[in-house]
């Protein structure tokens, strides 16, 4: 995913566009012109600077791929590596440091998780 997240950053996508496209065709789902639309709203913190919106989509990609259980499973272990790795979920000190950094952090941490969700849960 992560060559795909980076050719779609260049390109212009807003961070969680470019994470549910890459994870469309990696994980075989439509992003189709709703989900894509949905998604641009989550961008720069939600609009407003608050919450990462890579990390959102992340979350929201875990939703779409496994059952509840799992994709909470995913979620708490997601939240904890981010919070470990940047201390904040704070759009705004994010992408002051690296907003690319931190979305390619972002898609490396989805396809291992939903590696391990896949072999855990299988």
């Amino acid at each position: 995913m992560r060559n795909s997240v980076i050719k779609y950053y260049e390109e212009g996508l807003p961070c969680a566009q470019c994470l549910i496209r890459s994870a469309s065709e990696k994980y075989a789902f439509s992003a189709d012109k709703p989900l894509m639309d949905a998604f641009s709203a989550l961008s720069g913190g939600l609009g407003c600077g608050l919450f990462c919106g890579a990390g959102i989509a992340a979350i929201a990609i875990f939703g779409i791929l496994f059952e509840e259980t799992v994709a909470m499973e995913l979620t708490i272990a997601f939240l904890t590596d981010f919070n470990a790795e940047y201390k904040t979920f704070d759009c705004c000190k994010i992408r002051n440091t690296d907003c690319l950094k931190a979305l390619i952090y972002v898609s490396d941490k989805i396809e291992e998780l939903i590696e391990q969700g896949e072999e855990d849960f299988a």
